[in-house]
Formats: C-alpha cells, structure tokens, sequence
C-alpha cells in the first residue's frame, strides 16, 4: 500500500463497498479517513508521535497545559518534590471532568491535598 495517493484510496473504498461517489461523497470519505488516523494514532504507540512536557502545579490552579500538538494524553506523571522529574511520584487516573468537579467541589486552601 506504499505510495497510494488520498484520491487512490477513496476509489478503493468505493470499489470494495460497491458504492458510488452519490453515496460516498469526498466529504463523507474524508470524514471517514480522518477518524481511522485518528483511531490508528490513539490504539498504536508510536514514539514518534510522542510528546512530553514538564510543568509546575501551582495550588488554586486547576488546569495545566498540554504539550502543543497532542491530540490526547496518555498519562500524567505528579512528582511530589521541588524537582520536576525526581523524588515521589504517581500517575495520575484518568478521570471524567464531571468526577473530578464532584469530588475536589472546593479550591478553599484548607481542603487541598496533592
């Protein structure tokens, strides 16, 4: 399959499914190309589409920013020390925004933990 062009790639996708550019519109096929990528990238660990960045949490900050270009997180690391990259760590659940609201309702001092 080296070397098949998008528009080579649509019309093997129309001929297999027996359907006509009517039905499978450029648009509908883009569409479609575009959630496989999407699906190969999430479910195949390549390292060269990896990215890394490293941050400090700041208290009563409740977001952080992700590395430019992610398409999604595979993980976050929290390192409890002055250092960003040694000392006490844990990765953290991923966890619904909903939950997370639920469960930390609060940004007063008193009631944060790590």
């Amino acid at each position: 399959m080296s070397g098949l062009s998008a528009s080579g790639l649509k019309t093997q996708i129309r001929s297999y499914t027996e359907v006509s550019d009517t039905v499978l519109t450029d648009a509908v096929l883009e569409n479609i190309i575009l959630n496989a990528q999407q699906r190969i990238m999430y479910d195949v660990p390549i390292d060269a589409d990896r990215k890394a960045q490293t941050g400090s949490l700041v208290a009563g900050q409740t977001t952080i920013n992700c590395p430019a270009g992610a398409l999604f997180i595979r993980g976050v690391q929290v390192y409890d020390s002055t250092s960003a990259v040694t000392g006490d760590n844990v990765w953290l659940l991923k966890r619904d925004r909903t939950f997370l609201q639920e469960y930390v309702p609060s940004t007063e001092t008193a009631k944060r933990g790590i």
